[in-house]
């Protein structure tokens, strides 16, 4: 991994301002419970919602300087769709271009409790107390469940 990558590492886990592209006052959109989870979850940086109508954002993203992406949204290599396989390999050609790491798509969101950070579409995940133990997940299934648990265990 190139160096500038890695240092984008650290803003992406650790932000100082968030942009929600997709944003929502509709909770029957994911858009609506990312910027649920993150105004009630504690975290104290800039959040940006955002609500576009144009049809390219990664380019977009890359040329305003973006150093991280949480990419929520799925239909991308997932879907065993041809027009999914290019969608998902324009995005990382952009994104590895710009040095940008991202995170996605078709995931969960990511949460880093020391940094006040909730950017899943789960606000619930917020109440869990943060500690000394990290969990990295390829499986959303996997870490709902965990944190689903932790919730059980009073560890909220």
């Amino acid at each position: 991994m190139d160096n500038k990558k890695l240092q984008n590492m650290r803003y992406l886990f650790n932000p100082s301002n968030v942009a929600v592209v997709g944003a929502s006052q509709n909770p029957g959109k994911l858009g609506f419970h990312v910027m649920k989870s993150l105004t009630q979850g504690g975290y104290n940086g800039e959040i940006i919602p955002i609500n576009p109508s144009a049809q390219e954002i990664m380019g977009q993203c890359a040329n305003k300087g973006i150093k991280g992406i949480v990419l929520i949204t799925a239909g991308f290599k997932e879907i065993e769709d041809p027009l999914g396989a290019e969608l998902h390999e324009q995005i990382r050609n952009i994104a590895e271009d710009a040095h940008t790491p991202v995170i996605g798509p078709n995931t969960f969101g990511m949460i880093n409790f020391h940094a006040g950070l909730n950017s899943s579409f789960t606000p619930e995940f917020s109440r869990i107390r943060k500690g000394k133990v990290a969990l990295v997940s390829q499986s959303g299934g996997e870490r709902t469940w965990a944190s689903a648990k932790l919730l059980a265990l009073a560890i909220a």
